[in-house]
This record gives structure tokens, sequence and C-alpha cells, in this order.
């Protein structure tokens, strides 16, 4: 069996990271799992690399709260139906790992072997899309969300031009729908609840 190698930053890649920027380390599933509980950083894991982030800016921070606030609202009075910030990790086990902006669990959570903190049966995620990482969000997390079981819906938010996107699995196996909602009035549906687009950006401070 081979040994896991212990992963440790230097110096340098502490110093890019807090200027934010994204760092990427070659990494198999076992180093992964050593690396994360010791690292103070938000990190993720895909096509064996672990992808370590930068902090987000103010204005990202801002929509994620308000974003948990509403779906909160959306769900209050449900029983077993959780929503939970960026600190809780979704995972494909050995395969990718996500910290998703917001994540829904309805029902119990399903860890991933003894954690408290990795899931393996998300409801439904949300991303907000920031210049560094949109394309990473669209081309890499999205298609591997689609593949977990649990998933009913990925919803991507853009603050800059106020549009929110919905993916919703269907009956048909592997088939999802796209709806696109780029009007203040249209009204977004997600997870079967109704609001306005300009709701979702009601108060957001004018800062990037």
């Amino acid at each position: 069996m081979t040994t896991a190698t212990q992963i440790v930053l230097n110096e340098e890649q502490k110093a890019a990271i807090e200027a934010g920027k994204p760092l990427i380390i070659s990494a198999s599933w076992e180093e992964f799992m050593d690396f994360l509980p010791t690292t103070p950083y938000k990190v993720e894991f895909v096509n064996n690399e672990i992808i370590i982030m930068g902090l987000a800016k103010f204005l990202h921070e801002w929509l994620v709260g308000h974003i948990i606030w509403i779906l909160k609202n959306f769900y209050q009075g449900q029983s077993n139906v959780f929503v939970l910030s960026s600190n809780l990790g979704v995972s494909r086990p050995e395969k990718s790992f996500f910290n998703p902006d917001v994540t829904v669990v309805k029902g119990l959570p399903d860890f991933y072997r003894n954690s408290e903190s990795i899931i393996k049966n998300p409801h439904l995620v949300v991303e907000v899309l920031s210049t560094g990482t949109a394309n990473y969000d669209w081309e890499t997390k999205l298609p591997r969300y689609q593949r977990m079981d649990t998933m009913q819906e990925i919803v991507m938010i853009d603050p800059f031009e106020k549009v929110i996107t919905v993916i919703s699995r269907t009956a048909e196996a592997k088939v999802w729908t796209m709806t696109i909602y780029d009007q203040p009035t249209d009204t977004v549906v997600i997870d079967g609840n109704t609001l306005p687009v300009a709701s979702f950006f009601e108060g957001m401070p004018e800062i990037s």
C-alpha cells in the first residue's frame, strides 16, 4: 500500500492564497483527505488536484448571506430541511469534493465515513459566480454536481449581470433543464418556491 505524502504549504504559496489567487496542487484522494483537516483555507478536490481558494470578496459574502436568508424563509416550518454555508463539504467520495456557497440538505445528513463536515446527499446547491471562478463553476463543478445521485437543483447566481440560472433534474435519467432568469421582474422558481429576481439583489452593496 502506498503511503500518502503529507502536503505542507510554503510561505510563497501561503502569500499567493492570501492575495486571492487559487493554488492547485496534484494529489491523491488520500493525500487530500489528510490535508483537509489541517488547512485553514477553503479547499476543493477534482481530477486528482487540490484547489485551494483565497479569501472571498465582500460582495460575494454579502450575497451568500442574503441567499441563505432567502432559502431559510422558503423552508421555514419544514422539518429536516437544512440550509448551510460553504464550510460544509459535499462529495462524490474519492472522485470530487466541493464547498458550495450554499447547500440545502433534506432529511438527515449522510456523512462520508466518520466526518461530520462532509456529506454525500446534497439536495440543492447555490454558487455565487465571480470573475475568477465562473468558468470553474460552470465547466468543472456543474457536471460533477449533476452526477450526485441526490442532487435535484443547482443554482448559479451572477451578481454582476444580475442573472439567476436554475438547473433542475427531470424525471428522465440524466436529463436536466436549465432556466435563465435575466429580468428584474422575472419570477425565479427554486425547489418549488418563487420570488422575483430583484429580491435576490435587493440591498446589494455597490462594491466589487
